[in-house]
């Protein structure tokens, strides 16, 4: 049985606060395929990994992220709250794990394709809901993998994903996602991500559909729910009447 892979949605954030250490290490721990985690740029041009632009949500300060400098975002988070750069990440966790770079809106692409190419990092996908900023890094790189990431299926970009080479597509896990949409795809040789999966009935559903990969906040359920679903492939594989070999004296 072929099953999905499985991205880690900001790391393993059911369980610790999306983009940190202890998200993205432990996902890792998990041997999940990809870490996704999201970009943000600082007034200086530092990239910070964070979802939102805002310090509000996770930081717990006032300010946002893309009028700051590092040093002023350091200074308010001087109380111990961690704050993430991507230099940090690379250099620690390079080549032992795959990584899904999200680039947000205020977040450059040229500057990230730059750092990930200065820190010689491994083994990336880079996706953005932005697909200026896809066709902008096509440009620069002709081999670096790309996702056009959106909530809902955008089969009328297909042509443009075939001429710039963009190989995956992440989508919003929704009822204008179909089994039909899926082979759409596959027909036109793009591998489909589905976000964000956080229960084992949709699982299934998209292991039905043969998707390529599902994005999740839950990657350890999912991992254990893919050994049982191997154990059981297995189980039933080896209950399976065999055929006798007749043999002529």
């Amino acid at each position: 049985m072929t099953l999905p892979i499985i991205v880690a949605h900001r790391g393993n954030s059911n369980y610790f606060v999306e983009n940190s250490f202890e998200a993205i290490f432990t996902a890792i721990h998990n041997k999940v395929e990809y870490i996704e985690i999201d970009l943000r740029q600082t007034k200086d041009g530092q990239i910070i990994i964070s979802h939102d632009n805002s310090l509000r949500r996770i930081f717990k300060k006032k300010g946002v992220i893309s009028s700051l400098t590092h040093k002023e975002i350091l200074d308010l988070c001087s109380d111990g709250t961690e704050v993430l750069t991507l230099d940090y990440i690379i250099k620690l966790l390079n080549g032992k794990t795959k990584f899904f770079f999200e680039i947000k809106n205020t977040c450059n692409e040229f500057l990230v394709l730059k750092k990930l190419e200065e820190l010689n990092c491994k083994d990336y996908i880079i996706g953005s809901f932005f697909i200026e900023k896809l066709k902008n890094i096509r440009k620069q790189n002709r081999f670096v993998n790309l996702c056009h990431m959106s909530l809902i299926p955008k089969l009328d970009l297909i042509s443009d994903f075939k001429k710039y080479n963009i190989k995956y597509v992440s989508i919003g896990d929704s009822f204008l996602f179909t089994k039909k949409t899926h082979q759409k795809y596959v027909d036109n040789n793009i591998k489909d991500i589905v976000f964000t999966i956080n229960s084992l009935k949709k699982c299934n559903k998209y292991i039905k559909f043969g998707v390529f990969g599902i994005t999740t906040d839950i990657p350890f359920e999912i991992a254990d729910h893919y050994k049982k679903l191997n154990a059981d492939s297995l189980l039933i594989n080896n209950l399976k009447p065999q055929k006798k070999i007749i043999t002529k004296n």
